[in-house]
């Protein structure tokens, strides 16, 4: 773990015991790694199946949350697909989508700083379902469009507005 100052340890671990909090009180089964102050866990919403790792960063004072997108973009669709991730990084609020050129794998990723902030449960519960919402939202149709099945047009039907998540999850 990072070397860190009194103060920070003590805050990292206060976010973090929040963090554990918060998903026992949305009733989330977890594994949890202390050691890196670290949560991984998954749920199934309409499409695909979404894993999501939340860390608690006390050297950079950050709450990062990352999920994985269970498949691989073939190579011969990465300019389509990074097109794809463009255009609906173009709309969202928080959070984005990632492409790794190098691996074809797919993300998504939303960070929020508690540096000087007070943090309660309802911002990471925001995280956590804002999150989960966008990429029930868009993961099936990168799936569909890295396979050919749907085309860049296609892709931004129905996606143009995101939905208010968090008070809809509750």
């Amino acid at each position: 773990m990072e070397n860190l100052s009194e103060k920070d340890e003590r805050c990292a671990a206060q976010i973090y015991d929040l963090l554990l909090q918060t998903l026992d009180d949305i009733g989330y089964h977890y594994q949890r790694n202390d050691e890196e102050r670290q949560v991984h866990f998954e749920v199934h919403g309409d499409g695909l199946p979404m894993e999501l790792t939340i860390t608690v960063d006390g050297e950079r004072d950050l709450i990062r949350l990352l999920s994985f997108l269970p498949f691989k973009v073939p190579e011969n669709r990465l300019q389509d697909m990074a097109l794809g991730v463009c255009r609906i990084n173009d709309v969202l609020i928080n959070g984005n989508f990632d492409l790794s050129a190098e691996r074809g794998r797919m993300s998504f990723r939303m960070v929020q700083c508690y540096r000087d902030s007070l943090i309660d449960m309802e911002v990471l519960k925001y995280m956590v379902f804002v999150s989960l919402n966008t990429i029930d939202e868009y993961s099936e149709k990168l799936f569909l469009l890295s396979r050919r099945h749907i085309t860049l047009d296609e892709l931004e039907d129905d996606g143009g507005d995101e939905k208010p998540a968090a008070a809809e999850a509750e």
